[in-house]
């Protein structure tokens, strides 16, 4: 049917851990193959939440970091724990 993934309604942006780690943020990261209609985009905006469109994600997929697509300082980026 289209290979499209419905967003569902949300009522308000995700509960924050009480106790994190000083300077530590966590980052909600919304990824799309396609584009994001405008009232996702203000509500994302007001909830911190990024939100990575096509144009976006292509980018990514060809090696540019995500910390600089998305304009994060570097005092923003942690290692990955992996």
């Amino acid at each position: 049917s289209g290979g499209r993934a419905a967003l569902r309604p949300v009522g308000g942006a995700p509960q924050l851990p009480t106790a994190t780690a000083p300077g530590a943020r966590p980052l909600f990261l919304v990824v799309s193959s396609g584009t994001f209609a405008r009232e996702r985009v203000v509500w994302a905006a007001r909830h911190g939440v990024r939100l990575v469109d096509r144009t976006l994600l292509a980018r990514w997929a060809a090696g540019e970091e995500l910390a600089v697509l998305l304009d994060l300082g570097l005092d923003d980026v942690q290692p990955d724990a992996s």
